[in-house]
């Protein structure tokens, strides 16, 4: 897999291609804001296609957009932490179904969170049935912040401790493959 850093007017109009029809096709909140520290990326299959892209916020526990959503800042254990939050993480209906895919943004996410930004924890209002991708395909060990959904919401609100992911089997075999490549 391939992955762009969005960092031009051009990069940001196919990231904004990727998210606003997933968003809108899944009902959520069409907001977008800029924010010091902002990343974006944007991943490609070996023959150049967009097939997804993911957007980290650095999260503040007394103000962060994302609590106006989900109440993070009622977890005490968030306070004084280093924490990000994953958004807007969207791949097209026709990868959703890819192993392959899934494994390559998973190896890039587990990379990012432990290697690149080293912080504590990473929230996300996340899909369901991504969750449980995540809990169940590749055990990665997330934190549910509901126990139960509701008709206001189609998203759980999730926080990952970021060196459990690291101790995690997950993470020791992406760590190794990070480090063969080194």
């Amino acid at each position: 897999m391939e992955f762009i850093k969005v960092d031009s007017h051009k990069d940001l109009e196919k990231y904004c291609n990727l998210w606003l029809p997933a968003w809108i096709e899944s009902g959520y909140e069409l907001e977008s804001y800029i924010t010091e520290g902002i990343e974006r990326f944007i991943f490609y299959t070996n023959t150049g296609e967009e097939f997804g892209c993911c957007e980290f916020n650095p999260y503040y526990f007394d103000y962060s957009p994302v609590n106006d959503s989900f109440p993070f800042n009622d977890f005490p254990i968030l306070k004084d932490k280093k924490v990000i939050e994953l958004d807007k993480f969207v791949i097209k209906n026709e990868y959703q179904g890819s192993v392959k895919r899934l494994i390559e943004i998973m190896n890039f996410l587990t990379t990012y969170v432990i290697v690149e930004r080293k912080c504590d924890y990473l929230i996300a209002l996340m899909n369901p049935d991504l969750y449980n991708i995540f809990v169940s395909r590749f055990k990665v060990p997330i934190t549910r912040l509901l126990d139960e959904m509701n008709a206001d919401r189609n998203y759980l609100p999730v926080m990952l401790e970021v060196k459990a992911l690291e101790e995690s089997n997950f993470g020791q075999k992406v760590l190794k493959k990070y480090i063969q490549k080194v």
